[in-house]
């Protein structure tokens, strides 16, 4: 997020201008460089292999799920429930880890843009590499779990991109949630295509006749059969 955070900006504007900022465009630096894209470009539900009742709001403009409480999350008018003084970005990834295991994943994809948006302004402490790969990856299983894992790959990815850059000082937890959420992924993209599937087979084939009073819909039908 290029952008330098002004401190005489009331609280509020600043959330708004954060809010719309994330909403615009979503930023993730990959390889090195940095790729921005739409999440209306990833394709449809089926061909992301989400199932055919998935929360996710993937085919909405922008990167906000609009689950219930998010926006307000992000506003800063639900205060996180975990508090570490001086540290926005610990306080924030933590209360995201918190609404995740409470199923709450509007709040929890709330303080976890939060977090990501403490460590693009460049405020407070340095983060660490594992910390950063751990918002993605909480988001990732946030997805998971509301039955949207193409769209999890997307989380699940710059995880993995920070990971291959090397794990020295990771804790043994994070790199094993890692691995478990790749092989949610994968297991959650099998089921849900098997679904499709036999939803799709189950299917009845109906063919429409339509015309005129006297236009030979009857005729047709009578030729057809005989």
């Amino acid at each position: 997020l290029f952008f330098r955070l002004s401190p005489s900006l009331p609280a509020k504007s600043l959330a708004m201008r954060l809010l719309t900022l994330h909403r615009a465009v979503r930023s993730v630096r990959w390889g090195g460089c940095w790729r921005s894209f739409s999440v209306e470009r990833m394709g449809t539900c089926a061909e992301l292999g989400c199932g055919p009742n998935a929360l996710s709001g993937h085919s909405k403009s922008g990167d906000v799920l609009g689950l219930t409480n998010e926006k307000k999350t992000l506003m800063g008018d639900i205060k996180p429930p975990i508090s570490i003084p001086g540290d926005d970005f610990g306080t924030n990834l933590q209360s995201a880890e918190h609404m995740l295991k409470q199923g709450r994943f509007g709040e929890a994809w709330g303080f976890n843009t939060r977090a990501l948006l403490v460590h693009s302004s460049g405020r407070g402490r340095r983060i660490k590499v594992w910390e950063r790969a751990l918002c993605y990856l909480v988001r990732a299983e946030a997805l998971l779990d509301m039955d949207a894992p193409r769209r999890a790959l997307t989380e699940l990815h710059p995880a993995k991109e920070l990971l291959q850059r090397g794990r020295e000082g990771w804790p043994v937890e994070v790199l094993k949630r890692i691995e478990e959420a790749d092989t949610r992924f994968n297991l959650k993209k099998a089921e849900n295509d098997e679904l499709r599937t036999q939803r799709e087979n189950a299917k009845v084939p109906v063919t429409v006749i339509t015309g005129f009073l006297g236009s030979g819909k009857t005729t047709l039908l009578n030729r057809i059969l005989q």
